[in-house]
């Protein structure tokens, strides 16, 4: 990208040089105009090329970007189309330089945001990732930038990256360290909970505290195999209470069973006590010899009679449960 240029013109009614120069850190081109009486050629074009020193002008102008055109209406050139070029040139040259201006904001920013950090930051890290891949669009869409360009911002973002590297380094240890407590507390507490599964049950406090340690273990920051590992111990903890649960409720319906049986044996032999006891009435009043003596055993067959009916509906309900209670048994078995 050049940023000086020689051109002819007229100023005041003298032939003169025109040396041109941008200036990128004002963001400006200064013009410098020397008699050609005065300065020779070959000294001017030395300096348009990187060599040598400009004299004493005769005048020195500045022209920002506020100006509408390169040169003043007073200075009349030769080349107009030259003149076009540079513009042209300035243009690009100011486009770039603002580009510039902006990726150097861009980059003290990072600076300062590093600066502060205490701890790794992953969002800094691609921030400064995504800074390194727009200049490097911006070089390929851009010809003017150069590799010197390049390297600078280059030198700048490596030292960042080394820096982030070096706190995530220690960042990976402390997590480590901490992942190594974590596993060890989660461990614990499936310890405890399965101690106390084991002494006395309370199922619902169980899966409470299994999804509590479920919960810590999703914020715990554990590596695949430790975090499998635990995930592991609560579905077995899980599994044993859901058996341990069910073991009990085949437990009590057995338990019921056995009582029911028992019940349904005692109500039977009542039953049937109060049958034979119908019967023998029933003879007894074969015996009897007179009237009133018939109607007392009639009204005592009675009430024994309605005492029957109430056990008999008794015992139906009792062996209804008792039927429902060995099907489920045998569901589960």
């Amino acid at each position: 990208m050049r940023k000086r240029f020689l051109l002819e013109g007229d100023y005041l009614d003298n032939s003169i040089w025109i040396a041109v120069e941008f200036e990128e850190v004002e963001v400006t081109v200064l013009l410098y105009l020397f008699l050609k009486s005065k300065v020779e050629r070959e000294k001017l074009e030395n300096w348009a090329n990187g060599k040598g020193y400009l004299p004493e002008p005769l005048e020195k102008l500045k022209r920002t970007i506020s100006d509408a055109n390169l040169l003043t209406d007073g200075i009349k050139v030769e080349n107009v189309g030259k003149v076009r070029d540079i513009e042209i040139e300035w243009a690009d040259t100011l486009m770039v330089t603002r580009m510039f201006q902006g990726f150097d904001g861009e980059l003290t920013l990072l600076q300062e945001k590093l600066a502060v950090l205490d701890d790794y930051s992953q969002e800094v890290f691609d921030e400064c990732a995504a800074f390194w891949n727009r200049i490097l669009a911006f070089k390929q869409d851009h010809s003017m930038v150069t590799q010197k360009n390049l390297d600078r911002y280059k030198s700048n973002l490596d030292i960042l990256f080394e820096a982030l590297k070096a706190l995530r380094k220690d960042h990976n240890k402390e997590l480590k360290g901490k992942a190594v407590e974590a596993k060890k507390d989660l461990l614990l507490k499936l310890e405890i909970l399965n101690e106390k599964l084991d002494d006395k049950p309370n199922y619902k406090f169980t899966v409470e505290r299994l999804k509590d340690i479920r919960k810590d273990l999703n914020t715990s920051g554990l590596r695949s195999k430790d975090y499998s590992d635990i995930d592991g111990g609560i579905n077995a903890l899980f599994k044993k209470m859901s058996e341990a649960r069910d073991q009990l409720v085949d437990s009590k319906i057995d338990k019921r069973v056995g009582d029911l049986e028992g019940i349904v044996e005692k109500m039977q032999k009542s039953v049937d006590w109060e049958k034979r006891t119908i019967a023998k009435e029933e003879r007894n009043k074969d015996y009897a010899s007179m009237a009133f003596q018939v109607k007392l055993l009639d009204a005592k067959i009675d009430m024994i009679k309605n005492r029957l009916v109430e056990k008999e509906e008794k015992l139906a309900d009792v062996k209804k449960t008792l039927a429902s209670l060995l099907k489920k048994t045998r569901v589960g078995g």
